[in-house]
């Protein structure tokens, strides 16, 4: 039988040995393992920030959300809300706006807010819905303007949206329907 190392052809020649292969799964294991702990690092630093609290539907909202509106006398001890938003930067609903089923509340560093639908002068929507964006719902005579603040992509376009249609169901008017580009027709 012939023995290819043996042959003078191939004598001091290079060749890829086991210590070239290992190398080369060390570098291949050194590279995963600095990919593990890069990713690691990443998920704990995006964990220790707060992320956008988006604009929820009343069946989702806690029960610990709902705290400091009923400290602030806002809404009852068994109301829950159409719809919910927590502005406060711990993400603790200190700072809170939510949609009830007759009013407007907003609770914020000790400031409490109730705006009836049936008192919403108008409803305005400033800046940019998919950065940071302000739902103010200005009252009528005597009756106070509640101001809404979103991050990026919380919700203040639905927000906006649905506090045209409460105002609209209170005051028995038409509500508003989707905007449509100029000059599209209407199906």
């Amino acid at each position: 039988m012939h023995n290819p190392a043996s042959d003078p052809r191939v004598q001091g020649t290079p060749g890829c040995g086991l210590a070239a292969y290992v190398a080369l799964l060390g570098t291949f294991a050194t590279a995963g393992i600095v990919g593990m702990v890069l990713a690691t690092g990443q998920l704990i630093q995006a964990g220790a920030s707060a992320g956008p609290m988006r604009y929820i539907p009343g069946p989702m909202v806690a029960v610990w959300q709902m705290e400091a509106l009923r400290e602030a006398g806002l809404v009852g001890l068994t109301e829950a809300p159409l719809a919910f938003h927590d502005e406060s930067p711990l993400r603790d609903a200190t700072t809170a706006c939510a949609l009830m089923e007759d009013r407007l509340v907003r609770v914020a560093e000790g400031e409490a807010l109730t705006l009836p639908y049936g008192q919403i002068a108008g409803v305005e929507l400033e800046g940019n819905p998919y950065g940071n964006a302000s739902v103010i719902a200005r009252g009528e005579a005597g009756a106070p303007t509640v101001t809404c603040r979103f991050g990026p992509e919380e919700g203040a376009e639905r927000m906006h949206r649905q506090l045209l249609s409460e105002k609209a169901e209170a005051r028995g008017e038409a509500a508003p329907g989707p905007e449509r580009p100029v000059g599209a027709v209407p199906l």
